[in-house]
């Protein structure tokens, strides 16, 4: 028996049926909009790990972090929607950021890598403004750097110090930067707002 099943129960909520130690747990997940079956099956990958079912349980999703929470004697998942901490039962963020982080890596033929939100990314001053060409570097990770360096075109003779701030609040709000956080180390990027390109370093 699989470890993790899936059921459609409505246009956007799927229920998931999760074996732990002989117990059978259903999950309900609002996804905001009807996922797709790939979707659904990338989402399955993320819950394998899970050993017991209990309320208060976190992991990421997209780099976003997803809950279970138990209400009414039920399950369901919720996401944290902001780096407020506050969280809501529907996933559509989670979902719209991983379909962006896994597009960009499979249009490459890379596979998705996990970047913990938790740790510092460095930027210039300019490169989170939104307005730039912004270009990335995802180098190996330590104790408390993600390894990702975003720069943006401005002379540098222009730019502050580098800075830094933690990924997950570059994931809740720069999207544009949100979805190549998951390409390899190794790797880097380029955006300009409409043109995309991510190939290997030397």
């Amino acid at each position: 028996m699989k470890k993790v099943v899936y059921k459609r129960t409505e246009q956007n909520s799927v229920d998931f049926c999760i074996a732990t130690g002989g117990d059978e747990v259903v999950i309900n997940a609002d996804f905001g909009r009807r996922p797709n079956k790939v979707e659904l099956e990338d989402f399955v990958l993320f819950l394998e790990p899970i050993k017991q079912v209990r309320n208060g349980y976190r992991f990421y999703f997209g780099l976003t972090l997803i809950q279970i929470s138990e209400m009414d004697g039920k399950y369901i998942f919720t996401e944290q929607k902001s780096d407020d901490g506050l969280f809501s039962d529907r996933l559509d963020l989670s979902l719209s950021r991983w379909s962006a982080q896994s597009f960009i890596c499979a249009s490459y033929s890379l596979p998705w890598n996990f970047c913990d939100p938790q740790k510092m990314l460095t930027f210039t001053p300019s490169a989170l403004s939104g307005d730039r060409l912004i270009e990335g570097v995802r180098d190996a990770e330590d104790e408390h750097n993600s390894g990702w360096w975003i720069m943006s075109d401005e002379p540098p003779e222009n730019e502050g110090k580098y800075e830094q701030v933690a990924v997950a609040q570059v994931v809740h709000n720069h999207p544009e930067i949100s979805q190549f956080l998951g390409i390899p180390v190794g790797y880097s990027f380029s955006f300009d707002g409409q043109n995309t390109y991510v190939w290997q370093g030397e």
